[in-house]
């Protein structure tokens, strides 16, 4: 990374816990204005969801790619690197992309006064560099959320819903069907619209009818989150008319740290999956236990502070032979020690557990315990720690 990238991120990075409660786009409607309006110059994919929404935009674009057109992908957050959070056909930005765009729309705000947030500011450039790059089409995933979300300034020619869980509930709502509501507002009027088998069907039919976009229900029932959000994807390309055997090719094609499986380096075997809430944390266990039905699990797990915590260890201690808490680099870090005190009250079971705030460390001493304990072991929690801690092909 060059020093200027370097200096224009830790900028952007600054930004990070500014108008995480904004009621409105109004900051993302006065720069699409000022750049005349860089949305409308490609076809998009809007994709919303608790769990699965950046497995299924991945999925979708590849799809997309593989017809032979150009395009965009927009997910967040990333793992190693800020520049793949933006990607044309699988290829992430450039610095010399990102540092000339990032000068140009800090300057813009600065020039106009408009208090543009992290997720704001990101969103726009990548609208922007697509329009510049002249995709054939755009794939777009939520940050949080939908109505109010940053990339809600899209009109897109197919709108996606995966799955509603209990999650971000200090934003978004405490129910299932106000997180829905509030994912819903990503519907727009004619435009189809496909939900996965967890969405509250009530709530966004409700939508539908009022906007008269039509619903694609996906439906069936899925223990495995990649299963899930196969039949999502492949619901989505119908729709799109793009054929079978690239939607075969497409749904192979996955985001790491999904269920990514890491056995040729052990024993152990690791898994590594960014699972951070409890539907998640559940169907990661299922599928694991599915795999190595005769090993136990030893898990490493940081969490931010804003999950339900209390529900997620109790799944932890359902589950694993021993536990590793850690920190994440993250301002919404969870203190392990924290993680600790909740999982022994959650649970009357007696579980080892150890305390360690470096990732490192603590993933050293993971792997050596579950390599003398001929267990698998599994990094779960939030995706701040997985560049620490992610075996990077």
């Amino acid at each position: 990374m060059t020093d200027e990238l370097d200096l224009l991120l830790n900028k952007l990075y600054r930004r990070r816990n500014q108008g995480t409660k904004k009621s409105d786009l109004e900051n993302m409607h006065r720069l699409s204005i000022l750049l005349e309006h860089p949305e409308e110059h490609f076809p998009t994919v809007h994709v919303a969801g608790t769990n699965g929404k950046g497995s299924v935009a991945t999925k979708i674009a590849r799809g997309l790619q593989l017809t032979g057109a150009k395009v965009g992908l927009f997910t967040s957050p990333h793992l190693y690197e800020y520049a793949e959070r933006i990607s044309i056909d699988g290829v992430n930005i450039s610095d010399t992309d990102l540092c000339r765009l990032l000068s140009f729309l800090f300057e813009l705000c600065d020039s106009k006064g408009i208090p543009a947030t992290f997720f704001e500011i990101t969103t726009m450039l990548a609208l922007k560099y697509f329009h510049e790059q002249a995709v054939g089409w755009a794939v777009i995933e939520t940050g949080i959320g939908g109505r109010i979300d940053p990339t809600n300034i899209i009109a897109p020619q197919l709108s996606v819903i995966t799955s509603v869980s209990l999650d971000h509930c200090d934003l978004l709502g405490n129910t299932v069907e106000l997180i829905a509501e509030e994912k819903g507002g990503i519907i727009k009027p004619l435009t189809p619209i496909v939900i996965g088998p967890s969405v509250p069907r009530a709530t966004i039919r409700s939508i539908c009818l009022a906007k008269n976009a039509p619903c694609v229900e996906v439906t069936g029932n899925f223990p495995l989150y990649d299963d899930e959000n196969n039949a999502v994807a492949t619901a989505c390309m119908n729709i799109l008319n793009i054929e079978d055997r690239l939607i075969e090719k497409a749904l192979r094609h996955r985001p790491a740290c999904r269920m990514e499986i890491y056995s040729d380096k052990g024993p152990p075997a690791v898994i590594f999956d960014v699972a951070h809430n409890p539907e998640g944390l559940s169907k990661l266990f299922l599928a694991a236990a599915q795999l190595y039905p005769h090993k136990q699990m030893r898990v490493l797990c940081a969490m931010s502070d804003d999950k339900d915590i209390s529900t997620c260890m109790t799944i932890l201690a359902k589950h694993a032979s021993a536990i590793h808490f850690t920190k994440a680099d993250s301002p919404r870090a969870c203190a392990p020690e924290y993680l600790l005190q909740t999982l022994q009250q959650s649970t009357p079971q007696s579980i080892p557990v150890e305390v360690n705030s470096d990732v490192e460390s603590s993933m050293a001493h993971a792997l050596q315990l579950a390599t003398m304990n001929n267990e698998i072991l599994i990094v779960c929690g939030t995706f701040f720690i997985m560049s620490q801690v992610h075996f990077r092909s």
